[in-house]
């Protein structure tokens, strides 16, 4: 567990001594700090969407400000920052929503409604519940866009932003 530990009990501290990194600035989320003090190829990060919008809000801006190889993985959803250009194979049908963290514009093939010559904007046009008609192209450019597809197609989202994880026969580090 890493963070500045100001909400951490005593008996889960005494729990997870091992485990614990304390990183005592105030002026990040403990997400961010976790994010800084384990670089790793990518992130799955499981738990930062649910309960509290506040705190996922915070983790979104982290992931936009930092471009970290990150995934946010919940119940219903898996939300990253989109990458320029992407390719995905998803199945006809699947939800997939783009939500502008900045000005921005894209081209995309195999989604039911176009975004071609779509201006989006955090406080003008998102793309949410796009469907997909086959597999889908997107090219994006201007402010960060958070990709949002339900968490089922995590598999496709991670084998298209190259995060696919070591071979069962991989030895650890």
């Amino acid at each position: 567990m890493v963070g500045d530990l100001d909400s951490i009990s005593e008996e889960a501290r005494a729990v997870f001594a091992d485990g614990l990194v304390h990183v005592p600035e105030q002026d990040s989320t403990d997400f961010a700090k976790a994010l800084r003090t384990y670089p790793a190829p990518f992130t799955i990060a499981v738990g930062f969407i649910g309960a509290r919008v506040d705190h996922f809000l915070a983790c979104l801006t982290e992931l936009a400000r930092n471009r970290a190889p990150c995934v946010l993985l919940g119940e219903e959803d898996c939300v990253c920052i989109a990458p320029p250009s992407i390719r995905l194979d998803l199945p006809v049908g699947t939800r997939l929503s783009l939500w502008p963290l900045g000005p921005a514009t894209g081209t995309g093939e195999g989604l039911e409604w176009p975004i071609d010559r779509v201006a989006f904007g955090p406080a003008s046009v998102t793309g949410t519940s796009n469907r997909t008609t086959g597999p889908v192209t997107l090219n994006l450019s201007g402010g960060p866009m958070a990709l949002i597809l339900p968490s089922d197609a995590l598999p496709a989202l991670l084998e298209s932003l190259e995060m696919t994880p070591r071979g069962a026969d991989t030895s650890p580090l």
